[in-house]
């Protein structure tokens, strides 16, 4: 399955429909946490405003004490009973946090009803790694990947990693099989991948099972943080204003 449209979906109505699913609209308890257990990351994408905010000293970098991840999943455990989404991760990198499988169990354990999800660049994501993501029991991982060319790759995040990253998809979906989690690949709706986006799903199709799907992500411009006239056309963004409204 391919989620969203090259010029229209926005994230809104994407991840709108993933959470109506459970049929949880209430005013009683929150139906979506996030919490961010690091601001550290390994890439450093020009289309992401962690290292602005960070300059600036909006945001700390660094990682969360781990007491305090153990308070905020004790608090979230009054709820346990209700279908509610989870993800402890922001605009930092989390398989950096030093105990990400750790937290991702204890959600499991005390949140028995939750959707529980990530998403992760796939850049550290070696055998032994996603041997033990895959035991953690999470509903849902989302591997960013978001530009489908070497070069690109290597000058948009900072990084020279695409081949590994591939390489690290391919394996974990080979050791999940038809199992959890869901796999979500994703890849950014903007320029430079206009004529890449076909090629993306048609190399990655034959690896999944019936419940993985690809998604084509618009670029979010994070209140203004971001300039999306730097990534997309202007009649791109002025499709992505309409699909909002």
């Amino acid at each position: 399955m391919v989620l969203g449209s090259l010029y229209a979906k926005v994230y809104a109505e994407v991840y709108a429909k993933g959470i109506l699913r459970y049929n949880i609209m209430t005013k009683d308890y929150p139906i979506d946490i996030n919490f961010e257990t690091t601001t550290a990351c390994n890439l450093k994408c020009k289309y992401c405003p962690r290292y602005e905010l960070i300059g600036k000293g909006i945001r700390d970098a660094g990682h969360m004490d781990y007491d305090l991840v153990n308070k905020i999943i004790k608090d979230m455990s009054k709820i346990s009973d209700k279908r509610f989404s989870v993800c402890p991760v922001s605009l930092g990198e989390p398989l950096l946090y030093p105990q990400i499988l750790d937290v991702l169990k204890l959600l499991r354990e005390r949140l028995p009803k939750a959707y529980i999800h990530i998403n992760t660049n796939a850049v550290l994501l070696n055998e032994e790694f996603s041997r033990e993501l895959i035991k953690t029991g999470i509903d849902d991982i989302i591997f960013s990947i978001n530009i489908w060319d070497e070069e690109l790759y290597k000058r948009y995040h900072g990084v020279d990693a695409l081949p590994d990253v591939i390489e690290n998809i391919k394996r974990f979906l080979q050791m999940k099989g038809d199992g959890k989690p869901r796999v979500v690949l994703q890849i950014l709706d903007i320029d430079i991948n206009k004529e890449k986006i076909g090629a993306f799903i048609s190399y990655w199709k034959p690896y999944l099972n019936k419940n993985d799907v690809i998604y084509i992500r618009p670029l979010c411009d994070y209140g203004g943080r971001i300039s999306l006239k730097d990534f997309v056309s202007q009649q791109r963004e002025k499709n992505a204003f309409h699909a909002k409204h």
